[in-house]
């Protein structure tokens, strides 16, 4: 306490030393791409990937019809590619597994999926029938705060500033039928994962990017990538 101290790895990522999971050097190799939805709220009625497999490279398409069981009562968000319903615009309903992320990337294009819609509601307000207030916000903070005067420093804030956007994650996953070493992270932050077969996938890379609060959480990328690699005993 009072003291700074210096983190351990600091050195070797200021200095590109240290090795993140889409650098760490794997045999047979392959690459997975999320196909979001796009629709807002709805059910999936039919899914094409014959064209995405028809991509020279393309392995596989995983989707709720043919992906690995995981196990219920996860994170909802995490619960990936195990049923048709759409919750919001953007969640992962398929991934492309590939020999290069080029063709994944081409053959996540590619798929066709068709949707029956629900009503929405993405408006937020004040009087919003939806709106509840959260025994805490993350990690344990109490729901309302207020400190200082907001409208006074809103109003002498500068304008026209966007802030920097983070790097999208890469997670690099193996199917081992050996338990994993302990503490190996991806760029995604290991930590749990919701599939039955938890211990069977391996996190190579001991570097772990700069996470906000210093979290280390399961992200929708990590779990359609040990998915992936669960689907096809190769590694996405």
């Amino acid at each position: 306490m009072g003291h700074g101290h210096p983190r351990l790895e600091g050195r070797d990522k200021v200095t590109g030393a240290a090795r993140y999971a889409v650098e760490y050097p794997a045999e047979a190799v392959t690459y997975g791409w999320a196909v979001p939805a796009t629709a807002v709220r709805g059910r999936i009625t039919r899914i094409d990937p014959a064209s995405a497999l028809a991509v020279p490279g393309v392995l596989h398409v995983l989707h709720h019809g043919n992906a690995p069981r995981l196990t219920p009562g996860v994170d909802p968000e995490l619960f990936l590619l195990q049923e048709p319903t759409v919750h919001y615009r953007g969640q992962f309903v398929a991934v492309v597994v590939a020999e290069s992320i080029e063709a994944a990337r081409e053959g996540a294009r590619l798929v066709r999926i068709d949707y029956d819609t629900l009503p929405h509601s993405t408006v937020l307000s004040a009087h919003h029938p939806g709106l509840y207030r959260p025994e805490k916000v993350n990690p344990s903070y109490p729901t309302d705060t207020a400190s200082g005067d907001f409208d006074a420093g809103y109003a002498a804030a500068r304008s026209g500033w966007t802030p920097p956007t983070a790097p999208r994650r890469t997670t690099t996953t193996r199917w081992s039928r050996t338990p994993p070493r302990r503490g190996g992270r991806t760029d995604g932050c290991w930590s749990r994962t919701p599939t039955r077969a938890r211990h069977r996938c391996r996190p190579p890379s001991p570097s772990c990017s700069g996470c906000p609060g210093r979290r280390s959480g399961w992200w929708p990328s990590t779990s359609a990538a040990a998915s992936a690699a669960r689907g096809t005993r190769r590694r996405p």
